[in-house]
């Protein structure tokens, strides 16, 4: 998916609201160029549909980030992990 991202740079500098999608994710997970994060803003200060788009990805994944956080095992874990392999 990266890659079809990517040739995104050999078109013209132009953005629709088909291309605005695909950036989304890359934009979101901060993988986008400068020159993408140029193009992707200049088209949702235009856009009012994509903006809403964008927010609700960017909600979403905020949320998912969240969850994980909060569901990461005790550091201890590892440790008493190691300790019950080492007595076997």
């Amino acid at each position: 998916m990266e890659n079809n991202l990517r040739a995104l740079e050999a078109q013209p500098l132009v953005m629709d609201c088909a291309k605005f999608v695909e950036l989304v994710q890359l934009i979101v997970d901060e993988e986008a160029t400068s020159e993408e994060e140029q193009l992707f803003k200049d088209h949702y200060e235009k856009c009012k549909h994509c903006l809403n788009y964008y927010e609700i990805e960017k909600s979403a994944v905020a949320v998912i980030k969240n969850k994980i956080s909060k569901n990461s095992p005790p550091p201890e874990l590892a440790n008493q992990i190691r300790a019950k392999i080492l007595e076997s």
